[in-house]
């Protein structure tokens, strides 16, 4: 009987271990999956963001409850222009999230799985989102919902720290006045948990534990309309959503806003719920179950369309203008497919065998399309504006697969606005590569792509004070001062221009008609 006790505890003490190291395991595989798979995902992301090294952009920043929460997104954000750094930060962050979850809830040693919940729901917004990066219209949502979530759990800690009833009030009404500003509707979502947090709390009086959860409601009531006076750049009825990632309000987004709200629906939850969770005999089937259900939706909700990183892939080369990369990229995508598309090909002429019918058989091919690997419209533009840059058009161009596969995306969005000034600065066609940039900057703000096509555009039409003004504001980034030295000549000497690239190749182009 001892032997199988002792039997029984090591087995215990094994799971308990297990359990301890997996989400650790988890976060190194998430790690080399978005350093390897995510890469290009990972730059596009860096690309349609900005932070300054300047005291303007910050006080820009914070002329919105939120904004400084953003900034510091931003921050992080422009660590992924090397995707394996950045990849590791927000990693980093994930585990953050992970271990002060577990010590805001004190979470039992064998129910700490249950902690993964939110960082995987965290995963799931920003690697879900596809196509709908494009349409994200506050550049500093892939660090700043965990940032917002780390910095809710604040108040989880304090309470532990502040016993009386009127320093618990005093402590909040200066959390949720003094965090708005900065966290916007974060230090509501603070406010709110450690409020149930005290209602919920055993050994109190219940008239106490009302009035502080009383107190934490009128607060989040209260304090946006006494602090919207000092702002004038959004609505009222936004006060309480100020902070959370923007997306279009059309009706199709709504999934991407749900992994962001049951993230922060986890909080107040558990703060309701955590007192009563219990380690038990069905703790490991319950970790088990968690971990199990989070690897599976990461890797259901995990935007996986070959043409959508593929597209990525070559739009990073272009932006570099590594023209042979392009093409590689394109003729490797074929190959890869190739033995697929065998397959496919045999099983479509088996159906058809026979079929005589012409419906039938347009019926059977279209059935089969979706089996055939085919390029989308812009991947065939990348392809093919690469050729013509390495004077090989006229000979490849016709030999290669051609195709106009639709966008995997609930919503179309168009190739302008997602390649437009690529493609039309390339082509010569400036102005309207200028224009895209307009349309981007109105659309998503400010970015470091916009920033650096809209120098070129202006440095190619002599505009010397606009590509000041661009390649100033790139000179105050990290990654990207270098090349807003390297333009500077250019911008101050046209005649520099026709010896040196991207410039020499665009300026033959410009002898044909522009038009706006």
């Amino acid at each position: 009987m001892h032997m199988s006790f002792s039997i029984l505890n090591k087995t215990k003490g094994l799971s308990e271990k297990l359990f301890r190291l997996l989400p650790y395991i988890l976060a190194l595989l998430l790690w080399a999956a978005l350093s390897i798979y995510g890469q290009y995902y990972l730059k596009k992301v860096e690309d349609l963001s900005l932070f300054l090294f300047d005291s303007l952009y910050l006080k820009e920043a914070a002329q919105t409850p939120g904004g400084l929460l953003g900034a510091m997104g931003s921050f992080l954000t422009q660590f992924l222009y090397y995707p394996w750094l950045g990849a590791l930060i927000w990693t980093i962050v994930l585990l953050s999230v992970y271990q002060l979850t577990i010590k805001a809830f004190d979470i039992p040693k064998r129910l700490m799985s249950l902690a993964v919940i939110p960082a995987t729901l965290l995963v799931i917004a920003n690697m879900s989102l596809g196509y709908g990066v494009y349409i994200m219209r506050e550049p500093d949502h892939f660090f700043a919902p965990s940032l917002g979530y780390l910095a809710a759990l604040i108040p989880l800690f304090t309470f532990r720290h502040v016993r009386s009833l009127w320093g618990r009030i005093l402590f909040l009404t200066i959390w949720t006045a003094a965090g708005y500003p900065v966290l916007g509707m974060f230090a509501f979502l603070g406010t709110v948990s450690a409020s149930l947090t005290a209602l919920t709390q055993p050994g109190s009086l219940r008239k106490e534990r009302f009035t502080l959860f009383a107190s934490g409601i009128i607060l989040v009531l209260v304090i946006p309309l006494i602090e919207y006076s000092f702002y004038t750049s959004y609505r009222i009825a936004d006060s309480w959503i100020m902070g959370l990632p923007v997306i279009s309000e059309d009706a199709w987004t709504r999934v991407m806003r749900a992994p962001y709200q049951l993230a922060l629906l986890f909080i107040p939850v558990m703060a309701t719920v955590s007192r009563r969770l219990k380690a038990d005999w069905k703790s490991t089937l319950l970790q088990a179950s968690v971990l199990t259900v989070s690897v599976l939706s990461v890797w259901i909700f995990w935007f996986k369309d070959d043409n959508f990183h593929i597209e990525l892939a070559m739009s990073e080369s272009v932006d570099r203008m590594e023209w042979q990369k392009v093409v590689d990229i394109y003729d490797k995508a074929v190959k890869s497919h190739s033995k697929s598309d065998e397959r496919a090909y045999k099983a479509r002429s088996k159906s058809l065998k026979d079929v005589t019918n012409r419906d039938e058989i347009a019926d059977i091919t279209e059935r089969y399309r979706s089996r055939f690997f085919e390029p989308t419209r812009t991947m065939i533009i990348y392809r093919d504006m690469a050729l013509l840059k390495l004077n090989r058009a006229l000979e490849q161009s016709f030999t290669m697969k051609d195709g106009g596969r639709p966008q995997k995306s609930r919503c179309l969005i168009p190739m302008a606005y997602q390649s437009g000034k690529q493609i039309y600065l390339h082509y010569g066609l400036i102005n309207l590569c200028y224009r895209w940039c307009q349309e981007d900057l109105i659309e998503h703000d400010w970015s470091y792509g916009t920033l650096k096509y809209m120098a070129m555009h202006s440095i190619i039409m002599g505009e010397s004070e606009f590509a000041y003004k661009y390649l100033n504001k790139l000179r105050k980034t990290i990654f990207y001062r270098r090349w807003a030295k390297e333009q500077t000549p250019y911008s101050l000497d046209s005649s520099l221009m026709a010896a040196n690239e991207p410039y020499k190749s665009i300026l033959p182009f410009m002898c044909f008609e522009d038009r706006m």
